[in-house]
């Protein structure tokens, strides 16, 4: 999944459906489905020994975003950052917000690794 390109949407993409999400989750370690005003999304807390290394690690998933043009909710706190991964114009959960959590997991193993 995390090698998957996010493909572009338009007004007949939808929202996955429960059984798709359960499905997706599996391809994914420790997201948690949450569900806020009503729409689905998934969100993993990533650790950090420092303030810097989660700022860096912040900096490496927007560069992500950006070349995906799929933005998540980041909350950077001291040492650590949460994701939040959803899609606005499905009002909720698409399979690019699972090849983008796929991405996120990828650049953290990277980044604690190094």
């Amino acid at each position: 999944m995390e090698y998957r390109k996010c493909v572009k949407l338009d007004k007949s993409s939808k929202q996955l459906g429960d059984s798709e999400i359960n499905d997706y989750l599996t391809s994914v370690s420790e997201w948690n489905l949450l569900h806020v005003d009503g729409a689905p999304r998934i969100r993993k807390v990533f650790k950090f020994s420092s303030y810097s290394d989660a700022v860096f690690f912040v900096c490496a998933i927007s560069s992500s975003a950006v070349l995906e043009d799929h933005h998540p909710r980041l909350i950077l706190e001291y040492s650590s950052v949460t994701a939040e991964w959803w899609t606005h114009s499905v009002s909720g959960l698409h399979e690019n917000d699972f090849i983008m959590a796929a991405k996120t997991d990828i650049a953290y193993r990277r980044f604690s690794s190094g």
